[in-house]
């Protein structure tokens, strides 16, 4: 049982949240440990995370989200909570996009700390500060948007990602993309290079 949460408090002062209840599942046959990679442990202790959700209510999300815009170009986004499962902490996102333009540029600073598998309010011992900036393009005729972002990722590896994708009048999206940092093939299988589609039907 899952439920999302939407309180919009004022036009630009947003809440969300998400909490969860495993009625039946088989999570506690997940017991085989992550093989630990570099340079930190972020997503691969998932199981930990899903061994717990048969024993209470999980928060995945409380998350409060203040919006600010300037001059009809300058827009920022400062946030707050449990952004995810495994994640919570602070942000800030701006984006430089002057109305009707096909080009946009802009910038995002988070600290998060990793949270404890209880799923809870507590948090464990890793975290990390990181930045990005980033780029982004839309071609009008076939109404596609090419995306462009370069910083460090939540593990502590530096790199970029770049996707192109659509999104149609009926609010579905559609997005591929690669991702390179400085991980070395030793330590990720492949190598630094990530990839992948995305589709979002609302």
């Amino acid at each position: 049982l899952e439920n999302d949460l939407e309180i919009i408090f004022r036009k630009n002062l947003i809440f969300l949240s998400n909490v969860k209840y495993s009625i039946l599942d088989n999570f506690n046959e997940l017991y085989i440990p992550p093989v630990d990679t570099y340079p930190n442990q972020v997503r691969s202790d998932i199981k930990k995370y899903l061994n717990n959700f048969d024993k209470r209510v999980v928060i995945g999300r409380a998350e409060l989200n203040y919006f600010e815009s300037f001059n009809q170009s300058h827009f920022l986004r400062f946030s707050a909570g449990l952004y995810e499962d495994m994640f919570g902490g602070i942000g800030v996102d701006y984006l430089y996009h002057p109305q009707g333009s096909l080009f946009s540029a802009g910038a995002e600073s988070y600290k998060v700390r990793k949270r404890d598998y209880k799923m809870g309010f507590g948090f464990s011992g890793y975290e990390n500060s990181f930045s990005r900036v980033n780029f982004q393009a839309i071609e009008p005729y076939f109404d596609l948007y090419f995306r462009l972002s370069y910083g460090e990722y939540l593990a502590t590896d530096i790199g970029y990602t770049f996707e192109i994708g659509r999104r149609f009048e009926n609010g579905v999206e559609f997005t591929g993309f690669f991702t390179r940092t400085d991980v070395s093939e030793e330590n990720y299988g492949e190598g630094s290079f990530d990839k992948g589609v995305r589709l979002k039907i609302p």
